[in-house]
């Protein structure tokens, strides 16, 4: 039971050595002065996390605006679409009807003086 409880604080020891300047980063005082160090070491971190926490807000914030603007362009192509394939529409509308009376007028007054019967024109 010794033995284990020797190889657990070597451990520990070489843990702390080894990450000692992770450790004394987010926790400069806490080694020398106690208990009110360690209370400063906290507030520390919690600003750090704060400042972390709030750059990512900004930083999300930033990335629903640009959606936000990208979704309304989008929108506003969508319309210029509609538009444009509505006149698109109404002019092929037009040569359709203007090629439909083309063909009443000139082919079927062709066709008729050709088979020599008379049909009465709308």
């Amino acid at each position: 039971m010794f033995i284990k409880l020797i190889m657990i604080a070597v451990i520990a020891v070489g843990t702390i050595m080894l990450f000692s300047s992770e450790i004394s980063e987010y926790f400069p005082n806490t080694a020398t002065s106690g208990m009110d160090s360690f209370k400063q070491d906290v507030s520390s971190a919690a600003s750090k996390i704060l400042e972390s926490a709030e750059q990512r807000v900004d930083s999300s914030s930033q990335t629903v605006k640009t959606q936000l603007s990208t979704t309304t362009a989008f929108e506003q192509a969508s319309d210029e679409i509609g538009n444009i394939t509505g006149d698109i529409r109404d002019k092929l509308m037009g040569f359709f009807d203007a090629s439909t009376e083309f063909v009443d007028q000139n082919i079927s007054a062709t066709l008729q003086s050709v088979s020599g019967t008379q049909t009465p024109q709308s």
